[in-house]
């Protein structure tokens, strides 16, 4: 894993702390570069779609000057990591992606803000489907401050643990691979999920599992085995054993498939209290 880069689109919002922390704490461990990126205006959708631009976008949308110059202070704010900031005018989506190739990126920092319509999906979904590499995003969920996102653990306290769901497809084999390569630099424990669709197949999942692990990870790796639906069973784990992240394969989406359907690590993604780190299929661990 070659993590040199790690860009972190922020809107202003009461989100930027946390996402800015998250991508420091990566930096910090792996001794990455910080691209802060804010886009101060987007262009909107057409009059068919104003109702929903004008209930989703600020009108008081910063100008500019005011983004650099609030830009700069959020660079002061950040220390131990060497650290730029980006201001661009844009589409946000097609804008993060142009950004994270031109770096280019090794990771990018989003969070999301919500579930996407059947019509219009939300921008973390369109930078997850077409990201030259792996997104590490979060849900804004209700329900009180999340726990700061550490990848090191404390003096006495266990290694962090790490989600690793997997269907045993060459999507799951990427993130797990991935998932191999982040125990090999810092040390957390490796859950490895696979959920089966009917009770008896666990033994033979197990096995399988197993043998999928990379051989140096293993000896970090916990393999378990669920029953019942894919999404279901992975945020139920969650809420029950709290990882620091979770790593999940990004699926192959057609653009009606996107519309039309919605795969496990897109739920997972909305769904989880936790951050969760879509891996494409491309990436090379």
């Amino acid at each position: 894993m070659d993590l040199k880069t790690v860009l972190c689109p922020v809107d202003f919002t009461d989100l930027a702390p946390r996402e800015v922390a998250m991508a420091v704490e990566i930096c910090r461990a792996f001794g990455a570069r910080l691209v802060l990126h804010h886009n101060v205006s987007e262009i909107g959708p057409g009059l068919s779609r104003a109702w929903d631009w004008d209930s989703t976008h600020r009108r008081d949308e910063a100008s500019f000057p005011d983004a650099e110059k609030t830009m700069k202070q959020m660079l002061a704010g950040v220390g131990g990591v060497t650290a730029e900031a980006v201001v661009t005018r844009g589409p946000l989506a097609a804008v993060v992606l142009a950004l994270a190739e031109q770096l280019p990126a090794d990771l990018v920092v989003l969070a999301s803000r919500g579930r996407s319509t059947d019509e219009h999906a939300s921008v973390t979904e369109r930078v997850v489907q077409d990201a030259p590499c792996p997104i590490l995003a979060f849900e804004d969920h209700e329900g009180g401050q999340p726990p700061p996102f550490r990848l090191t653990a404390g003096a006495g306290e266990p290694p962090p643990r790490v989600l690793v769901p997997t269907d045993l497809s060459p999507d799951g084999a990427a993130a797990l691979a991935y998932a191999g390569a982040l125990a090999r630099m810092v040390p957390v424990q490796l859950d490895v999920l696979h959920v089966v669709s009917s009770a008896g197949q666990e033994n033979e999942a197990r096995q399988r599992v197993e043998a999928a692990v990379p051989v140096e990870a293993r000896g970090q790796t916990v393999v378990q085995v669920r029953t019942g639906s894919p999404a279901d069973e992975i945020v139920a784990h969650v809420t029950e054993t709290s990882p620091v992240l979770a790593i999940v394969g990004a699926h192959a989406r057609g653009f009606l498939r996107r519309f039309l359907t919605r795969d496990t690590a897109r739920e997972v993604v909305h769904r989880a209290h936790c951050p969760v780190l879509v891996v494409p299929a491309k990436t090379k661990a």
